[in-house]
């Protein structure tokens, strides 16, 4: 699973790149934040395949993770170009916060279940 999902990030972070390249009105701010989107939830889905919990609770955060991050692409995409009065930024920091809590919630969890 690892090894899939490696390459899977390695081709979106290479796609996003040319994408920013090709596309003037994709702006850099925009194609840094979409990146850092890409690696952080590759990190998140690499956790929960590596976290010693139930294979129900990895296969639900990996699909969740999966969406969440497709979410926070599309958001980081055609938000505007500012770090100030950004909301669509905190929106995606938010999320970022509710996945680890599932990840803490679901590795908590999955130790009670015996």
């Amino acid at each position: 699973m690892k090894k899939a999902i490696l390459i899977t990030s390695a081709i979106l972070l290479a796609l996003n790149l040319i994408f920013g390249l090709v596309l003037s009105s994709y702006d850099w701010f925009n194609v840094a934040v979409s990146s850092g989107i890409i690696i952080l939830t590759v990190s998140l889905c690499l956790l929960a395949d590596r976290a010693v919990i139930k294979d129900g609770f990895k296969v639900s955060l990996l699909i969740l993770f999966s969406i969440i991050g497709l979410i926070q692409y599309i958001l980081a995409v055609f938000m505007p170009s500012a770090f100030t009065d950004n909301w669509i930024f905190i929106a995606i920091i938010v999320l970022f916060g509710i996945e680890a809590i599932m990840l803490t919630g679901a590795s908590i969890v999955s130790d009670k279940i015996k």
